[in-house]
């Protein structure tokens, strides 16, 4: 029996085989897509990258533990279980993260005008930034296709009415706000 020894490669002919040590060009990354998708990779890139730009944002400030002590009650649904939640979560609710109860119902967040001074002390307070900047990650979010912001309401009477007429809906009204029949505080902890 005769053992010969290993054959070395066969490269084509059209390029020598690398020199030792040598550095191989870089390709470009290759981006695939189905068939069926109708979302261009260049699509795909600018939500990536929306995203990732609005994670960094938020997650730069962690929600700040003065949720319980604020200008602001955040209200639900009366029929709603949940009376106690932390404040991240409560963001999450907010910022769309987070779509549906504990018991199933599809979380209706809505917010007040950005000028009211009780939604700047809710997005400072449960965000841990200032409503400018919750503004700017729902710019992202809409510019991207991601998914867009809660709907607002002009004054405390009709976030209430909003959420008494919704089972999953959660809010927030200014401090001292009377809470009629079908709507509930919800305790926010640090």
């Amino acid at each position: 029996m005769i053992i010969e020894p290993p054959r070395p490669p066969i490269h084509p002919p059209c390029r020598p085989p690398p020199r030792q040590g040598a550095r191989l060009p870089r390709l470009p990354p290759i981006v695939r897509t189905s068939r069926t998708s109708r979302t261009s990779p260049a699509s795909l890139v600018r939500q990536a990258v929306a995203g990732l730009a609005a994670a960094l944002a938020l997650a730069a400030g962690a929600p700040h533990p003065a949720a319980a002590a604020a200008d602001f009650i955040v209200v639900v649904n009366a029929a709603n279980p949940q009376t106690t939640l932390p404040a991240a979560e409560v963001s999450n609710l907010f910022l769309q993260k987070t779509h549906r109860w504990e018991s199933g119902e599809r979380v209706k967040a809505v917010d007040l005008p950005e000028t009211s001074p009780a939604r700047e002390s809710f997005s400072r307070a449960v965000h841990g930034r200032p409503t400018s900047a919750v503004k700017a990650y729902w710019q992202r979010m809409i510019f991207s296709g991601i998914d867009t912001p809660p709907p607002e309401k002009p004054s405390a009477a009709e976030v209430l009415a909003y959420v008494r007429a919704n089972p999953g809906a959660i809010g927030y009204v200014p401090a001292g706000t009377q809470l009629p029949d079908g709507v509930k505080a919800l305790k926010v902890a640090p």
